[in-house]
């Protein structure tokens, strides 16, 4: 059992980020929304979702639900 994100439970449980799939996914829009509100919007590593910042400095992840349609 993992606990606090470490197997032996040492470490404090944190939020990594959440994450909000969106129905109509079209990941050049959603970048362009994004900086027009003037957040940052960077590709993941595997450029199939976008990372941003919300208010409280958490990051968060806007991705397609359907996995083909991430690309």
């Amino acid at each position: 059992m993992v606990v606090g994100n470490s197997a032996d439970g040492s470490a404090a449980p944190l939020i990594d980020h959440v994450a909000w799939t969106l129905a109509e996914w079209d990941k050049d829009r959603v970048s362009a929304e994004l900086k027009r509100h003037g957040l940052d919007a960077r590709a993941d590593a595997a450029g199939r979702s976008i990372l941003t910042k919300d208010i409280n400095g958490y990051t968060l992840e806007l991705c397609g639900k359907d996995p083909e349609k991430r690309l």
